[in-house]
C-alpha cells in the first residue's frame, strides 16, 4: 500500500486493480485470524481509505470489489462501516453493483440483525434488476431444468445473490427455505456448488443435519475447509465419554467419525493435526476392554489382541498422516499416550514416544503430566517416578506466570498424587513435598496435601453393556475403516485413480438409520414428475430426459448447455437425483428436530429450566428415523423378511404398502412447499401403484 496514493494521484488504476486490491485486503484478513489489535486498524484503515476514493470517484469501481468490502466489514465486525457503505453502493450504476453485490449486502444485514422480511424483499429487487439468463424463474423452488443430463451455463453472479439469501434464511431459522434455496443451487451446479453453501449449514444446523450436508460436500467433489471439518468433529466427539452415552452410541458416533473422515480425505481434504487429534481421541475413547472392576487391570489374551487391533489401526492413521507430508504435533502424540493409559496399553505409550522422538519432537510438561497419569493406571510406579523426575527438570522458564504457574504446579502434583495411589506408593508423594516444597505457597502446599488425603478417583465410567466379543468386532470395524481411509488418501492424490466413482456412491447416512425408504421406483417416478416438463417423456429408470422436444420451461427460450462432465462419476442427471434425495432427508430432519426443539422449550418454560440441547441433539443423531419416514421405511424391512403364503395377506400388505408410500410422497411435497394440485389426493394411490409396475 506505499505506492498507492502515488498512483491514486497519477489517476491510472483501473476496474482490474480496484478488484484486486481489494481481495488482497479481504483475504489477507480472512487467512490470519491471529493479526494484533495493531495490524487490524492498520488494515481497516487502507479499507477505509479504498472506499473513500471510490467515493469521491478517485479510484474506478469494479462490482466484485464491492462484493470483498461488504464480506470484509462483515467478518470484521465493522457493520456501521459496512452499512454506510451499502447506502451509498445502492445508489450506483453498474460499474459498483450487481448481483453478487446486493447477495453480500443480504449477507452483511443479515449478520446485523435486520428483519428477514425485508431481506426478502431486496431479494426479489435484485432478482428483478438483474434479470439475465431467466435467471428469477430458475433461481425459483420448482424451477424444471431443460435437460437434466446436461450442464447449465448460468451467471455465477446469482449464486452470490442465492448464497446472501440462504446466510439469511438460516440465521433467522427458516430452515425450509433455506434448504429449498441449497437445493436450488444443487439442481443449477449438482457438483460446483460454492463452498461456503454447505460451510453454513455444517456450522449452523444440528449435528445429523451438518453431518450429512458435510458428506453431501464431499460426494459433490468439494472438500469443506479445514476449520469447518474441526467443527463438525468438536460436534460428533464433545459427547464421548459422557455418562449418558452408552458404549453403543459411542461406537455409532466413532463410525461416523471415521466414515467423515474417509469422505473428506477423498476429496483431498486439507488434514491438519487437530483431525488426527480428534479422530484418535475418539477410537480409544471407546476401546478400552471391559473390566468388572475399575481398579483391575485386564490383561488377559482377549485383551491384549484387542489392544494389538487397535494400536494398529493407531499406526496404520499416523503413517497416512506422514505420507501426505504432515508434520506431526505434540499434541497428537499428548493424545495418543493420555488414551494410551485409558486402554493400559504400555505398548502404545512406548510406540508414541519412539514416533515422538523420530519427528524431532520432545517431550513438554503437558506431555509427562500425561504420562504419570498413564503409569498410574498400568500401575507402574517405576514408570511413574521416572516421568516425574524429567518433568520436575524441566526449566521453569518453559512455565507460564504468574497465575497459570501455580495452577499448572497443581496439575502436575495431582497427576503425581493420583498416580500414586493406584500404585499403593503416597510415601514418594510425601518424600518429593519435603524435596520441592521451598518456594511453594502455603495454599498450594494444603491443596496437595488435600488431594493426598482424598480417596481413589474413578476418573472413567464403567460400562457393562459390552463384552470382548462386542468390542473385537468394534476393532475389526475401525480396522477396516481405517483400511478404506487409507485407500481414499492413495486415490486421491493419484490423478489416474477411479476412486471418484467410490465417492460418487458413498453412503450418505452410514453407520445411521436411512431416514426414508421410499421405494426407489416410486422416488424416481416422483423425482421425474416433479422435475421434468410435463410436455416430455421421461426415462425413470434413469432420470434422464429425453432429448427430442424443446426442453425449455414454459415462457422461457433455452438456456445454453454443454456436454461438460461433474467432478465424479456420475453423470449430471443421476447426481441431480441423488442431490435431490438428500434434500428430502435434509427436509424431513430438519422438521424433526425443530419439533423437538419446541417441545424442549415448552418444557423449559413449564419447568422454570434452562433450555438444553447437546444432549438432546446427539439422541436426535442417534435416534432411528421416526414420523412418516421412519415408518415407512420399518413397513419396508419388516416386508422384506416377511414371506406369507396367504395371497389375501399378501395384498393387504401390498395395499398398506402402497398407502404408506402415498403419505410418505404427500410429505414429500408437504415439505417442499408444492400445491396440492399438483398431485391430487385421490391420484396419490393410482399413480404409485403404476410407478411400481
Amino acid at each position: 500500500m506505499r505506492q498507492y496514493d502515488s498512483l491514486i494521484r497519477a489517476s491510472i488504476l483501473e476496474e482490474r486493480d480496484c478488484l484486486e486490491l481489494t481481495r488482497l485486503l479481504h483475504n489477507y484478513y480472512r487467512n490470519n485470524s491471529k493479526l494484533s489489535p495493531q495490524s487490524k486498524e492498520r488494515l481497516y484503515g487502507y479499507v477505509e481509505g479504498i472506499v473513500n476514493d471510490l467515493k469521491a470517484r478517485r479510484l474506478p469501481g469494479h462490482p466484485f470489489a464491492s462484493v470483498h468490502l461488504l464480506s470484509y466489514y462483515r467478518e470484521s465486525g465493522h457493520y456501521d462501516a459496512g452499512l454506510k457503505l451499502w447506502a451509498w453502493l445502492a445508489r450506483q450504476d453498474a460499474s459498483y453493483t450487481d448481483a453478487r453485490t446486493h447477495g453480500a449486502a443480504i449477507e452483511l444485514l443479515a449478520y446485523y440483525g435486520e428483519a428477514l422480511e425485508n431481506l426478502e424483499e431486496m431479494f426479489t429487487q435484485a432478482l428483478r434488476l438483474f434479470p439475465g439468463d431467466f435467471v428469477e424463474y430458475h433461481l425459483s423452488r420448482h424451477a424444471i431444468l431443460p435437460d437434466r443430463s446436461k450442464a447449465i451455463v448460468f451467471g455465477g453472479a446469482r449464486m452470490v445473490l442465492l448464497q446472501g439469501i440462504l446466510t439469511a434464511r438460516l440465521l433467522r431459522g427458516d430452515w425450509r427455505n433455506a434448504y429449498l434455496a441449497f437445493d436450488t443451487a444443487l439442481r443449477l451446479y449438482p457438483n460446483q456448488v460454492p463452498r461456503k453453501f454447505f460451510e453454513l449449514f455444517i456450522a449452523e444446523r444440528p449435528l445429523k443435519e451438518a453431518y450429512k450436508v458435510f458428506l453431501l460436500a464431499c460426494r459433490s467433489g468439494e472438500a469443506p475447509k479445514a476449520q469447518i471439518f474441526n467443527i463438525l468433529l468438536q460436534k460428533l466427539l464433545k459427547s464421548e465419554g459422557t455418562a449418558e452415552l452408552s458404549w453403543s452410541n459411542a461406537r455409532t458416533i466413532v463410525l461416523a467419525t471415521l466414515h467423515a473422515f474417509q469422505a473428506f480425505v477423498s476429496v483431498d481434504g486439507n488434514i491438519k493435526n487437530t483431525h488426527l487429534n480428534h479422530l484418535i481421541k475418539g477410537i480409544l475413547l471407546v476401546a478400552r476392554p471391559p473390566s468388572t472392576n475399575e481398579s483391575e487391570q485386564t490383561d488377559g489374551n482377549d485383551s491384549i489382541a484387542i489392544k494389538q487391533k487397535f494400536s494398529a489401526a493407531i499406526v496404520d492413521l499416523m503413517n497416512m498422516f506422514e505420507k501426505r507430508g504432515e508434520a506431526y504435533s505434540t499434541a497428537t502424540f499428548n493424545t495418543i499416550m493420555s488414551v494410551a493409559g485409558r486402554l493400559r496399553s504400555v505398548e502404545l505409550i512406548d510406540l508414541a514416544l519412539q514416533k515422538m522422538s523420530e519427528a524431532g519432537l520432545s517431550p513438554d510438561l503437558i506431555t509427562y503430566r500425561i504420562l504419570i497419569n498413564a503409569a498410574g493406571e498400568l500401575k507402574d510406579m517405576q514408570r511413574v517416578k521416572s516421568y516425574w523426575e524429567a518433568l520436575v527438570k524441566i526449566p521453569s522458564v518453559s512455565r507460564p506466570t504468574p497465575e497459570l504457574h501455580v495452577i499448572r504446579i497443581i496439575r502436575d502434583w495431582k497427576a503425581l498424587t493420583r498416580a500414586a495411589k493406584n500404585c499403593d506408593d503416597l510415601a514418594y508423594v510425601d518424600g518429593q513435598l519435603s524435596k520441592h516444597k521451598d518456594g511453594m505457597s502455603t495454599h498450594t502446599i494444603q491443596t496437595i496435601q488435600q488431594e493426598m488425603s482424598e480417596g481413589p478417583k474413578k476418573r472413567y465410567r464403567t460400562s457393562t453393556e459390552r463384552n470382548f466379543n462386542d468390542l473385537d468386532g468394534f476393532a475389526t470395524e475401525v480396522t477396516a475403516k481405517v483400511s478404506e481411509i487409507q485407500q481414499a488418501v492413495a486415490a486421491a492424490t493419484n490423478p489416474s485413480t477411479t476412486f471418484r466413482e467410490d465417492r460418487a456412491s458413498m453412503d450418505m447416512s452410514y453407520p445411521l438409520t436411512p431416514v426414508s425408504s421410499l421405494p426407489e421406483e416410486i422416488s424416481v417416478a416422483l423425482y421425474d414428475r416433479l422435475t421434468s416438463d410435463p410436455r416430455r417423456t421421461t426415462t425413470a429408470s434413469s432420470s434422464t430426459p429425453h432429448q427430442d422436444e424443446d426442453p425449455s420451461p414454459p415462457g422461457t427460450t433455452p438456456v445454453e448447455a454443454t456436454a461438460a462432465k461433474p467432478n465424479t462419476s456420475y453423470p449430471w442427471a443421476k447426481m441431480r437425483y441423488e442431490n435431490w434425495k438428500t434434500i428430502n432427508e435434509l427436509l424431513a430432519d430438519a422438521e424433526r428436530n425443530d419439533a423437538a426443539r419446541r417441545k424442549r422449550i415448552d418444557h423449559a418454560i413449564d419447568s422454570g429450566q434452562p433450555v438444553t440441547t447437546g444432549q438432546q441433539e446427539l439422541e436426535f443423531f442417534l435416534a432411528e428415523p421416526g414420523g412418516k419416514g421412519g415408518r415407512v421405511a420399518k413397513a419396508s424391512r419388516r416386508r422384506a423378511h416377511t414371506h406369507d403364503a396367504d395371497a389375501d395377506t399378501d395384498a393387504d400388505a401390498d395395499e398398506e404398502e402402497v398407502s404408506r408410500s402415498s403419505r410418505h410422497v404427500s410429505h414429500i411435497l408437504a415439505l417442499r412447499g408444492y400445491e396440492q394440485h399438483i398431485i391430487q389426493e385421490g391420484q396419490k394411490e393410482p399413480l404409485i401403484r403404476s410407478w411400481r409396475r
